[in-house]
């Protein structure tokens, strides 16, 4: 009798060489597109988080004040605290929210946070949007976003 013993592979092993199929075939079956580099201006830099490490020492507001040269006693991060739980077993979360340096969209290239900002309606510059209606915001100032974002 001969010795047949079947290749050993691993679970790894396995995983990858399906993955690597997989792709291979969307590849030949995606039809021809025509791909376009982006039209921006500059750059768009990210910041990345790990949400499972944050401690909310506010770190990050304060680098990203630093960096895009924010003025004094403004912020374009906030960091939410969540209490999730009922006492005794409570855990407290947080949550940074950082401004997305939005461009807004090709008509007027105001950002969304900046339509919809409540904040200071006397000293707002007047905007008006392509079908008649007129938005309010503050130039150079402090905007809010629905989600309490402040910019």
């Amino acid at each position: 009798m001969s010795d047949n013993k079947t290749p050993e592979i691993s679970r790894r092993k396995f995983l990858s060489g399906v993955g690597t199929a997989a792709a291979g075939a969307a590849a030949m079956v995606t039809p021809g597109l025509n791909v376009q580099a982006a039209t921006t201006k500059a750059p768009r830099w990210a910041m990345v988080m790990d949400l499972r490490r944050c401690i909310g020492c506010r770190a990050c507001t304060v680098a990203c004040k630093s960096e895009n040269h924010v003025s004094l006693g403004r912020f374009r991060a906030v960091i939410q605290e969540k209490t999730m739980g009922t006492f005794p077993n409570t855990k407290k979360a947080f949550l940074p929210l950082m401004c997305n340096h939005c461009e807004g969209n090709k008509k007027d290239g105001v950002p969304p946070c900046v339509k919809i900002c409540p904040q200071f309606p006397g000293e707002r510059r007047k905007y008006k949007t392509a079908d008649g209606k007129t938005i309010r915001y503050r130039s150079g100032g402090t905007y809010k976003r629905p989600d309490g974002m402040i910019l």
